[in-house]
């Protein structure tokens, strides 16, 4: 793997656990069991939170199957898979992710490169397509998180 797709992947997954901890064991809201099922109750639980912890410090941003998360010591934008899953990312949320560690002025991209590498990085079958995608969702086999490994599952 492209030693720069490599860096990108893990800081963004380190910084997805975090907000996954962070939202389902801190904070208690439900897991979803799909990303649809986060578009349909997700948002409410978050709603619902956001108006009681409005000046806690962070804030909870939902869109359609995911979550931007801008908390004082992470931000992190990522959707929810098709079956729930908890590790997965998309070559825009990549780019995003880099965006805001660069401290980059908006508009986000180019992101070519990082569309390169996790092509090349899919042909070498060093990441995972998720099957029956609503959208590009991927996931690096080395990092891969069920919701019973999160510290609340237990």
């Amino acid at each position: 793997m492209n030693a720069d797709l490599r860096r990108l992947i893990d800081a963004f997954r380190t910084m997805q656990d975090t907000a996954i901890d962070f939202l389902h064991c801190q904070l208690g809201i439900p897991l979803p069991t799909s990303g649809l099922d986060w578009a349909l109750n997700g948002h409410l639980a978050v709603r619902d939170l956001t108006r009681a912890t409005h000046y806690a410090g962070f804030q909870l941003q939902p869109h359609g199957y995911g979550i931007d998360v801008i908390h004082p010591e992470f931000r992190i934008d990522f959707d929810y898979g098709p079956a729930g899953q908890i590790d997965c990312f998309d070559i825009w949320r990549l780019a995003l992710h880099r965006h805001h560690l660069l401290n980059d002025a908006p508009p986000v991209g180019p992101y070519d490169d990082i569309d390169a590498w996790v092509d090349d990085s899919l042909s070498c079958g060093e990441l995972i397509v998720v099957a029956d995608t609503y959208d590009a969702f991927y996931q690096d086999p080395t990092r891969l998180r069920c919701p019973a490994d999160l510290p609340c599952s237990g």
